[in-house]
């Protein structure tokens, strides 16, 4: 099926003339509340809860739906059950209008499409004038899971809300190269008061993404008014609003208030004014005593199941099944490895992470250590690399070229973890 080109007329929405060449990143930081009544809400109503409000669907399910897009670098398309199936040979854009209401109705957006290897995917929201010119843009890197194409990959627009005004024309950036590429769709959501504050609550019981270093960044609890579930990462858990923004807002006015209601009784009732300062400090002090127990108990609890879960996954584990945190099996595979690297200097370590699994591998290995350049060793410490394969001839193999003499294999601690020794170096 042959796809259109040229734009419908549409206000501010026309063909994008080469405007994958100049994608830009933006990052925007969700603002501080303004409202203490919301605050209020957060805190006394936190199980209110209904379904979201879907703003638009804009999914492929007919011809019809084909036309409703624009494209710039897509020629023809298949229309099958999962959306439109098309091949991308360098970039390419799916871009419609908005509604003009976007910035204050819209608070996410679900994008149907199939993870793509060897694709940039992202999501564009753009300002553009009738002259076809982009006035400002947000690009916000789409990273889909497989199974996506039905389920959907969410994207919250709380990040972003100062920014959205304006924007007339949302873009689905592609950049690469590949075949049969699935695009379904996307769907607006608009949230009511109560779905906000619903979410709101639930982010603040939210933990922070567990690692082993934690000691050295607390991020603390964060408010996000979003209902969706969402994936809070270390990356992302900084965007949101820390709710100590709220905590310091509600001392700030309940300080104010009690200081007006001080005035407001020296004038009606004739109470000296040292029994109403003794009043309002003890009322004051009371308030910050409230937000301190209620953030005692919630930092409380996530150290509390940081413990619980140390315990059952590790301490109180088998030696087989034991994991630490996100570093798996990693201190296990670290033990069994160490007698092999004892008689070496030096040995080579193949890991996903090389800075944090060599900084570690030191404290288990010295004084052998790891190389971090050329290969002096005959001994390699490989770890959870399923990239890295013994060949048929006895080499290890990465990407089908051989980087290693014959040799043996010392250890295999799972596939794709083992220690191996070149016999000839």
């Amino acid at each position: 099926m042959k796809l259109s080109t040229t734009a419908r007329e549409n206000p501010g929405v026309s063909v994008i003339p080469g405007f994958l060449c100049s994608l830009m990143r933006y990052d925007a930081l969700y603002m501080l509340p303004r409202s203490f009544l919301f605050l209020a809400c957060l805190l006394l109503f936190p199980s209110l809860a209904g379904a979201e409000r879907v703003e638009e669907v804009w999914l492929f399910r007919t011809e019809q739906n084909i036309s409703e897009w624009h494209y710039a670098g897509l020629e023809e398309g298949t229309l099958t059950t999962e959306g439109l199936q098309f091949s991308i040979t360098d970039q390419a854009a799916i871009f419609r209008a908005l509604p003009e209401d976007f910035d204050r109705t819209v608070d996410g957006i679900k994008v149907y499409i199939d993870p793509i290897e060897g694709v940039e995917a992202s999501l564009l929201l753009m300002e553009v004038e009738e002259t076809e010119k982009v006035r400002k843009r947000i690009r916000i890197a789409l990273t889909p899971a497989k199974g996506d194409i039905v389920a959907g990959f969410y994207v919250p627009l709380t990040y972003y809300k100062k920014d959205l005004k304006g924007m007339n024309t949302i873009a689905i950036s592609l950049m690469g190269k590949a075949e049969n590429v699935s695009f379904g769709g996307v769907r607006l959501f608009g949230y009511s008061l109560f779905e906000k504050l619903t979410g709101a609550f639930r982010s603040f019981l939210i933990f922070e993404p567990f690692r082993p270093h934690m000691i050295n960044l607390l991020i603390g609890p964060v408010i996000m008014p979003d209902p969706m579930p969402l994936p809070l990462t270390r990356e992302t858990l900084p965007l949101s609003t820390s709710v100590n923004a709220y905590f310091l807002v509600f001392i700030a006015l309940s300080g104010i208030a009690l200081l007006l209601y001080a005035i407001f009784l020296a004038r009606t009732r004739s109470i000296p004014w040292p029994n109403l300062r003794a009043m309002i400090l003890r009322r004051f002090f009371y308030s910050i005593a409230l937000v301190w127990i209620l953030y005692d108990l919630r930092m409380g609890i996530e150290f509390l199941r940081a413990v619980s879960l140390d315990h059952k996954s590790y301490i109180s584990a088998s030696a087989e099944t034991r994991t630490f945190r996100d570093m798996g099996r990693f201190y296990e595979f670290a033990a069994f490895a160490t007698p092999f690297t004892s008689d070496r200097d030096w040995y080579e370590l193949f890991a996903p992470d090389s800075f944090q699994y060599f900084g570690l591998m030191q404290y288990h290995t010295y004084p052998s250590l790891p190389n971090d350049g050329e290969p002096v060793s005959d001994t390699w410490v490989i770890y959870q690399r399923s990239d890295i394969t013994l060949g048929e001839d006895s080499r290890l193999y990465h990407a089908g070229e051989a980087f290693t003499a014959p040799g043996v294999l010392l250890l295999e601690f799972d596939e794709s973890s083992f220690v191996f020794r070149e016999t000839s170096l």
